[in-house]
This record gives C-alpha cells, sequence and structure tokens, in this order.
C-alpha cells in the first residue's frame, strides 16, 4: 500500500491538530505512535504535542506494510495586530 501522512502546525490558536493521511486501498488499519507515549488506531487521531510521528499501515486485503512519519512543528509566535 501507499501511505503518506500529513498535519499543520500546532499554534497558539489551533493547540491540537488532526493527523491526516493519503492512501491507495481502501480496507486498511493504522497504527501511529508519536512523543510522550503517543499511540492510535484510528484513521484521524488529534495531536498536541509537536515531534516526530509515525504512521504503519496494513493492507487487509493482502497484509502487507507501509510506513511514513511526519515532524509535527509548533509556531507559537503571537499574531501581530
Amino acid at each position: 500500500p501507499y501511505l503518506s501522512v500529513n498535519a499543520p502546525p500546532v499554534t497558539c490558536r489551533d493547540t491540537v491538530v488532526v493527523l491526516g493521511h493519503l492512501t491507495n486501498v481502501n480496507d486498511y488499519t493504522l497504527y501511529w505512535t508519536g512523543p510522550d507515549d503517543f499511540f492510535d488506531f484510528s484513521h484521524f487521531p488529534v495531536a498536541s504535542d509537536p515531534g516526530w510521528y509515525f504512521c504503519q499501515i496494513t493492507d487487509l486485503s493482502n497484509g502487507c506494510l507501509d510506513m511514513d512519519s511526519i515532524l509535527l512543528k509548533s509556531d507559537f509566535t503571537q499574531p501581530t495586530v
């Protein structure tokens, strides 16, 4: 399977973000891991801690795996008014 993960940065306004993904399979499971013992099996988990997040996809039709990772960045710069 193909897997690509994505996420916007954590900011002062968006302190929790959704980790997203793209794939080319229909029947699959995901396993996410990240900072501070983060783990999740959902397709679109939420995260708030900056750092590296890793995702493993399993294609349930054939058992094949793929992995991808993303560095969740933070930007706490105060906006100018």
